[in-house]
């Protein structure tokens, strides 16, 4: 299976796939395809940590500070606005995913997201759309 997605909607596209209720066949197709998308994403979050780590505000022991609501770090004092820039440019890069499958998996992946019946919204919906251009799924 080769297509690309950017960066930033790989998590929520994993996500999504997770949510959907499907049985037999179909579930198995949707743990092989997450499988696909999670390469990519944990490169993509090791990049993001790498990058943050230039951005990160240091205690007199060169120790990360911790955020103020205990999730993540602070940013260093003027670094903020070049920091969300330089993540958002990760974001927007393109995953190139050229996986070996297994026969007909990508037909099962394009039904499933056909047939995809759960609500979305926000960020999930933008990864739906993502994931149907990126597999051509509405172009037959």
């Amino acid at each position: 299976m080769k297509f690309e997605i950017k960066n930033k909607y790989l998590k929520d596209s994993i996500e999504l796939m997770n949510d959907a209720p499907l049985t037999g066949m179909q579930s198995i197709a949707r743990t092989r395809f997450i499988k696909v998308l999670e390469e990519p994403f944990k490169e993509f979050t090791e990049e993001g940590q790498e990058l943050g780590i230039s951005y990160v505000k240091l205690d007199e022991n060169d120790k990360p500070v911790k955020a103020d609501n205990g999730e993540g770090f602070k940013i260093k004092e003027g670094k903020q606005q070049e920091y969300f820039a330089e993540l958002g440019k990760l974001g927007e890069q393109v995953a190139e995913i050229d996986k070996p499958t297994y026969t007909g998996h990508l037909k099962a992946v394009k039904d499933i997201l056909k047939n995809y019946s759960t609500p979305l919204s926000g960020t999930r919906a933008d990864a739906y759309m993502a994931l149907c251009e990126s597999l051509k799924v509405f172009d037959e």
